[in-house]
């Protein structure tokens, strides 16, 4: 055997072995639904390419028989028939049921992990949250109507005063000024915190500094409805990309 003939050979084998797997797919609809109108084939066609993208192979054969079920003036599709054509538009649209599975299985995997990091990015009330350069914590929440014990600072809120006592401590080598604090409620609605009580007593203020290993304790109200859940949205610093949440469980003023 010439080495020409030979590799003409070898070629024509792998060939038939391992033909497209759409060929052969295509090949079984014409097979299994032969004497059905091409009309009603490529209405079959469009119906399954329109399932959910992450339905499985069964669900979409499951849906596609009932589809394909005889309408009155319509000849019935049969099962084999339809079962080849969902194989035939899957495939082309790589989405085989092993595909399918191992979609699912990973779409789970990174919710899973989405759901850790959140859980790791979140503490409760009293317990210190590390982001970035910057250790926060919050040791008290409460509501109150009052801003301040003083005449001239005390102001009526909108909704509701809610006072957290904040401490807040630089981790990083380099003074750090402290972002702002958002409250961030159950519904994703974020809130900012009061200028109105910037000049109240114990005020943790704003654009402050903190030097390397510094920390600084302060009071810092929002004007809120009263009826919601809230955590703070707590930053790494201007210089991270770091985020985390502490969950705010109000109760009586610390004083």
């Amino acid at each position: 055997m010439s080495t020409r003939f030979f590799l003409i050979f070898v070629g024509l084998c792998w060939s038939a072995t391992y033909a497209d797997p759409q060929t052969r797919e295509q090949k079984q609809v014409a097979k299994d639904c032969a004497g059905v109108p091409p009309e009603r084939l490529d209405a079959l066609r469009e119906f399954v390419k329109k399932q959910p993208k992450d339905a499985s192979h069964g669900r979409v054969v499951t849906e596609s028989r009932a589809w394909a079920k005889p309408a009155k003036d319509e000849a019935a599709i049969p099962d084999g028939c339809v079962a080849a054509v969902v194989r035939e538009v899957l495939a082309k649209e790589g989405r085989t049921s092993e595909q399918a599975k191992k979609r699912q299985q990973e779409e789970a995997r990174q919710a899973g992990t989405r759901r850790q990091e959140e859980a790791n990015r979140e503490k409760a009330l009293d317990v210190c949250l590390y982001v970035g350069y910057t250790a926060y914590c919050v040791a008290a929440a409460w509501y109150s109507d009052q801003l301040s014990s003083n005449q001239f600072l005390n102001k009526r809120p909108n909704a509701k005063w809610l006072f957290l006592l904040v401490g807040v401590k630089n981790m990083d080598t380099k003074a750090r000024m402290v972002p702002p604090f958002e409250l961030v409620d159950e519904n994703g609605a974020e809130y900012e915190s009061s200028a109105e009580a910037m000049m109240i007593e114990n005020a943790f203020g704003v654009l402050v500094s903190l030097n390397p290993s510094v920390m600084k304790a302060g009071v810092v109200v929002f004007d809120v409805p009263q009826n919601h859940q809230y955590r703070l949205k707590v930053s790494g610093g201007y210089w991270s990309a770091e985020d985390g949440f502490i969950r705010i469980i109000p109760g009586s003023a610390p004083w």
